[in-house]
């Protein structure tokens, strides 16, 4: 229902500007009506006021043509047909009934659409992305097979021991601040949230800090080996300027 509201009331200038593009039109089909067709509608229409109200009243009153189904009760059995009263009846009920009509509701829905699509985002970004920190399910789910997101979310940054944390600041005489709960008041009172851990978690930062230490002892071994393979590379040389001295002492 809340959706159903919003969707009428955040679009209203449009909605306006459309129901005013609309009136205008009746207008006009009503100078039409009043000019050319006045006797078609049997003493409804003997001054322009009169004719518009009546044209509006049973613009939406009838639902096998507006206006125009109104006008051949009046009439229904015509010994010749009329082209112009066609033209009027018809035009009148594309361009009010169907193309206005579908406009106005066409904004409705779409609104609805974008806010129903919003709403079902916030709610993704509720469940999938943690409030603290902000960083998703896929990457705990990807780097941390410790702990998951919803334990995460519910140990590590839990929301309401922040919550806590803050009223704790609120109700505590500032005389008795230490120095962090004073520099976390201060911005609280700032509306700044640096102070939240953002990006960063105990559990990431463990595995980024393994990943390192691992990546660390990859390069040593490296290291190790590339140093093994130089002492090699150093004998086969020795070796072989022995073996050329030798060749070269026989041929002489």
């Amino acid at each position: 229902m809340r959706h159903i509201l919003n969707s009428i009331w955040q679009p209203r200038k449009a909605l306006l500007l459309t129901f005013i593009l609309f009136i205008v039109i009746e207008y006009m089909f009503t100078l039409i009506a009043f000019t050319f067709f006045h006797r078609s509608y049997k003493g409804n229409c003997q001054s322009v006021y009169q004719c518009f109200f009546y044209t509006f009243d049973y613009t939406f009153k009838l639902h096998k043509g507006g206006i125009g189904a109104r006008l051949d009760d009046f009439h229904p059995y015509k010994a010749s047909y009329e082209w112009d009263e066609f033209l009027f009846h018809n035009l009148f009920n594309i361009i009010l009934l169907v193309i206005l009509i579908k406009l106005f509701a066409g904004i409705i829905i779409d609104t609805f659409g974008y806010l129903r699509e919003k709403e079902n985002e916030k709610m993704r970004d509720i469940k999938d992305v943690c409030f603290i920190c902000g960083n998703n399910r896929e990457t705990f789910d990807k780097k941390s097979a410790k702990i998951g997101f919803l334990a995460h979310t519910q140990i590590e940054h839990n929301i309401w021991n922040y919550v806590f944390f803050i009223a704790y600041l609120n109700h505590k005489k500032k005389l008795d601040y230490n120095g962090i709960e004073d520099y976390v008041k201060t911005l609280v009172k700032a509306k700044d949230i640096s102070w939240f851990p953002l990006n960063k978690a105990i559990a990431l930062q463990e595995v980024e800090d393994s990943t390192n230490v691992e990546q660390v002892d990859h390069m040593e071994f490296i290291g190790k080996n590339i140093g093994s393979l130089e002492k090699q590379f150093v004998d086969v040389d020795r070796a072989w300027s022995a073996i050329e001295s030798r060749v070269n002492s026989k041929i002489h």
